[in-house]
Formats: C-alpha cells, structure tokens, sequence
C-alpha cells in the first residue's frame, strides 16, 4: 500500500520530528510504502516564524521599535534552529513535494491508497490559534480512503463552531485512533468512537533508535538532563537543586537560543541523533515535554515529571497514567528525592509492550482491512 500520512514534522521540534520518523519505521516495517506530507504551514517557515511569534507576545507587540527588536532576535534563532531541522528532516523522512496550502494539496496533493493524520498534536490550535482542516485530510480525493494513528487534539475541549467542523471532517474517516484518554472521550462528544494507541515512538523496534544515535561528549550516568518546553522558573530551580543534591552537573540542551541563560551548561541545537544519546545517558531527565518523558521511557531512563499549566499537560499525564508512573509527577518543587528514586522499569516495559503490540495490530488494521 501508498501511505502518505500528514503530521506536524516541519517545526523545530525533537519529537515532532522523531514522531514522524517512527511512523514512517513503523509503516515500512508492515510493508507499506510511506511518504510524508511536506506540508510547511507559512507559520512554521522558520524565515517567517517570528511574525506569529509576536502576536503571542503583547509586550514585545506595543511599538515598531520593540517589534523590530524581537523580530531581529527571534529571526536569527528561528533560521539557525530552522535549518539544523529541514536538514534532519531531508536526511530521515520520505518526503513528497512540498506544499504550503490547502488549495496546493487539493489541487495536486499526492496519490496514495490510504491517507493517514499521524500523531503529535495535529487537531489541536496551530501557532496563530486557529484550526488547520488540512490535518484532517480535507484536501483528499472524493471517497480516499482516511485513517488517524495517535492523532491529539492538545486540549480536552473545542468551541461549538469547531465540534461542528472536526465531525464533519472526522466522519469521513473509516478508522480513527488517538494518543490520549482525553481524547476518546472528545470524539464521543462528536458522536464518534476511537480507539486510544500508544504514541508512535514506541512502535519501532530498539535496534531502529540505536542506529540513529551520535556520539556525544557525556558518559553515561554522569549528568543531569533537562528538556524544557515552557518557560517556568520553578522548574528551571527544581533541575538545579536536584542536580546539585545528586553531585551531578546539569545539561540543558534546546534548539532555543534564549534557554542559554536558564540554567545549567547549555548545549545547543544538538542534531536529532545526539538529543537521543544525551537523553538515553542520563543519570536523570527532569522535563516538562511528552516527548522528553516518552523517550526517557524508551530508554529505560530515571525521570521526574513536571506538569505544564497550559492544556498539554493532558497529554504528558495521559502516558503517565498508561504506564503506571503517576509517582513520578512533581508534587513538591521543594523536594527533590523523587529524582533520587530509581524507577523499575520492568513492569513499566511490559506493558508499553503489550500497547505497543496492541497498536501495530491497530496499525495493521486500519491500512489493510
């Protein structure tokens, strides 16, 4: 089968673009022919990206000079970061041509015999607030064939006008999976049924994730990890103190030039291979992304959890729950043992094995039947 699957590759972004890479492994391994979507939204070209920035930033967004003050930072962060990750992107997924709107894809999008949405958080709000149809495989040829694997809506609500439009959208599905609890019980909302998978990193097998490592200058165990997706200044204190406590050094690694001044020895823009390494090195990985827990899992490495405030907490709490590692959530910014508790990963594998097997199964399905 010709699979072209649509997701959020294109942003300057670790799991993003390791999510897409998985999905791609985990197709060809069924047998399939797999192909990307080259779907760049103009707001996650990286030339273009500082000016959907602003708008989020009122206080930069006052004045023309402190528009043009942030647009020149955020415009040299975003190109050098931009770049690092179209070159990983050309190297490690399929592409089709590119394409960067809806009315390209409906035009001439690519043929394929099953349209797939893929994971991370494609249903929900895009960099500028709104909703884009395209992730839901409007622009697909009359009566193509549309399944979703670990799609996620990032949030456990959409307003009345879009639970008009995703059910709409949704219905000419055949089969839908989703990456969280949250969001099985938003498709009931729409009056639709789905099932939840595991997240498609943890579908390849172990030799897929060893063979893309690269080398780092970090020997195992020796350091402290911190990824960070949100500013949050209690969680920047908490990596410290527990790096400190354990005599252990702390390294931060972000393709976010501005991350340099939060604390601990800053390593910048680290190819996709190396952010694997330096993630499965760890002595512990003190992080606020889904991505920073789920390959800390993958890798069988210590971590301590903390929540984001904003909706996307839902899904970090989601793959918590489906593991059993509630008890790795901060609860306590104070105390810092939690990063000195080891984790048993041995109940922990086996059921991400028995998901992980269940999905695949799902996968199958959904492609062939």
């Amino acid at each position: 089968m010709e699979v072209a699957v649509i997701t959020r590759h294109a942003i300057a972004n670790y799991g993003s673009l390791l999510q897409a890479a998985a999905t791609q492994n985990a197709l060809e391994a069924l047998g399939h022919n797999c192909r990307i979507i080259d779907y760049v939204r103009p707001g996650e070209v990286c030339t273009q990206l500082h000016k959907y920035q602003l708008q989020q930033k009122p206080r930069w967004n006052r004045t023309p000079l402190r528009r043009r003050v942030y647009g020149t930072l955020c415009y040299t962060e975003n190109v050098m970061a931009g770049r690092l990750f179209e070159s990983a992107r050309r190297q490690m997924l399929h592409l089709t041509a590119p394409y960067s709107t809806a009315q390209e894809l409906t035009a001439n999008g690519p043929k394929a015999d099953v349209y797939m949405t893929g994971s991370d958080q494609v249903w929900g709000p895009m960099e500028d607030g709104t909703y884009d149809p395209v992730y839901r495989l409007t622009f697909a040829p009359e009566g193509a064939k549309k399944v979703a694997y670990a799609a996620s809506f990032g949030s456990t609500e959409l307003s009345k006008p879009m639970r008009g439009q995703f059910c709409r959208d949704l219905r000419q599905y055949t089969s839908i999976t989703v990456r969280e609890d949250s969001a099985i019980a938003l498709l009931h909302q729409l009056g639709l049924e789905g099932k939840q998978v595991i997240d498609p990193v943890f579908l390849p097998d172990d030799a897929f994730w060893q063979s893309l490592l690269e080398p780092i200058n970090a020997a195992p165990g020796s350091y402290f990890l911190i990824y960070q997706m949100h500013k949050d200044p209690a969680l920047c204190a908490y990596a410290k103190a527990a790096a400190k406590a354990a005599g252990k050094p702390l390294l931060r690694l972000s393709a976010s030039v501005h991350q340099a001044t939060w604390g601990g020895k800053f390593i910048y823009a680290p190819t996709p291979g190396q952010f694997l390494h330096y993630i499965k090195n760890a002595a512990c990985v003190i992080t606020d992304s889904f991505h920073g827990t789920a390959f800390s899992l993958r890798f069988g490495v210590p971590f301590a959890e903390v929540l984001p405030t904003n909706c996307t907490g839902t899904c970090n709490h989601s793959l918590l729950t489906l593991t059993g590692l509630q008890s790795r959530l901060v609860t306590d910014p104070a105390d810092t043992s939690l990063t000195a508790t080891p984790v048993d990963y041995a109940p922990v594998h086996k059921k991400i094995e028995t998901a992980r097997t269940a999905s695949l199964s799902l996968l199958r399905e959904m492609i062939e039947r």
